[in-house]
């Protein structure tokens, strides 16, 4: 004999299993049909976060940054590496994308620094990076700032607040 609580209960799963049957199926995208999603797809794995800001201009050139971490695995006794890559992107005059300039910060390689995040504020100058890092091996976290007057021309050094 069945209880009003156990009819209940299955009159519950009833209607929880028919809704679930009535949610369609998530369509898988082929990137033959999606030109984005071959885009989407090319990114390299190792790529961990991107990050659009800012804005640049050279003459009649503009665009804004884009900012990469990059993770390379533990090799040969070394830890784990993620690296940052700044890159100036220009958008020409029919809107489209071209990469103009990638740099990347060869004293934060030196310092076994890995890049955690990042975020930027525009300054009279240029602009200035606020890098947040792990060291590799002890795991202390240390704030970077990159003042960014040029691709040639910028300061790295850990905060003094």
């Amino acid at each position: 004999m069945t209880t009003w609580r156990s009819r209940l209960l299955q009159s519950l799963l009833l209607a929880l299993l028919a809704s679930f049957m009535a949610i369609p199926a998530a369509q898988t995208a082929r990137a033959e049909d999606d030109p984005m999603l071959q885009v989407a797809t090319a990114l390299a794995p190792q790529v961990i976060r991107v990050r659009t800001f800012g804005q640049w201009q050279e003459a009649e050139n503009k665009g804004f940054y884009r900012g990469i971490l990059v993770r390379k695995p533990p090799a040969d006794g070394k830890p784990v590496a993620v690296r940052l890559y700044l890159q100036w992107l220009q958008i020409a005059k029919d809107g489209t994308l071209s990469v103009v300039r990638t740099i990347t910060f060869p004293k934060l390689a030196e310092a076994e620094a890995n890049v955690t995040d990042f975020r930027y504020e525009k300054d009279t100058g240029g602009l200035v990076l606020f890098i947040d890092t792990l060291h590799a091996r002890t795991r202390a976290d240390t704030t970077w700032e990159l003042f960014l007057r040029s691709p040639e021309d910028y300061d790295l050094r850990p905060a003094s607040n």
